[in-house]
C-alpha cells in the first residue's frame, strides 16, 4: 500500500497519467545499490542474474 501511495517507483523517466513520477524507488533496501553495505548487517550487495534479469540481494540476509 506504501508503494502505490507513493505513486510507484520510477528508474528512469517513467511518469503516471498525471505526470508525476514515484517515489518508491527511495525506500529500496537493496534493488540498485550493488556492492553498496546492507543497511542491517553491512555485507556488500550482490547483483545477480536470475532468468535473465537482474536482482539484488544481502548474501547475507537473503539465503
Amino acid at each position: 500500500a506504501q508503494g502505490v501511495c507513493m505513486r510507484g517507483t520510477s528508474f528512469s523517466d517513467y511518469v503516471d497519467g498525471l505526470g508525476e513520477r514515484g517515489s518508491f524507488q527511495h525506500e529500496l533496501k537493496v534493488y540498485g545499490r550493488a556492492e553498496e553495505l546492507c543497511s542491517v548487517c553491512g555485507t556488500p550487495i550482490a547483483r545477480l542474474v536470475v532468468a535473465g534479469r537482474g536482482t539484488h540481494i544481502c548474501p547475507n540476509c537473503q539465503k
